[in-house]
């Protein structure tokens, strides 16, 4: 379970850089609740992973405010895709659009990793995969 924690950790790792990367404005970052839930997602997920490998080759115990933090980083991933799919209507309003992103990337992409993608990945390695730490 712990290597499935730290490939399910990976994948959001590499998805949010890749999301995150192509932003236009990256002064926007801290302005949207989406990107701003998705950077704090990936430093975390950075973090934990890191302690993970650590845990995984010594046997240490991963410290409990990093456990803390892969919470408060779920739950901001969970409501940004609960507010997602009922206050924007799963996309149906106006969330991400091309004016945001740098010419060439997909908003459906960046609305799928941000919306949808990150934040399943993060659950299910929190409440499965994570479970014994």
């Amino acid at each position: 379970m712990l290597k499935m924690a730290l490939l399910t950790n990976l994948i959001i790792i590499i998805c949010e850089v890749y999301t995150l990367g192509h932003i236009r404005k990256k002064t926007d970052i801290p302005k949207y609740y989406t990107y701003l839930h998705n950077l704090i997602a990936l430093l975390v997920s950075v973090v934990f992973t890191i302690g993970l490998i650590v845990h995984m080759l010594s046997g240490r115990e991963i410290p409990e405010f990093l456990r803390g933090l892969r919470y408060i980083a779920t739950c901001g991933l969970v409501a940004t895709m609960l507010i997602f799919l009922t206050i924007l209507g799963g996309g149906k309003k106006i969330s991400l659009t091309e004016d945001d992103f740098i010419s060439g990337f997909s908003p459906k992409i960046a609305n799928a990793v941000l919306h949808y993608i990150c934040p399943v990945l993060s659950l299910i390695s929190f409440v499965v995969f994570e479970r014994e730490l």
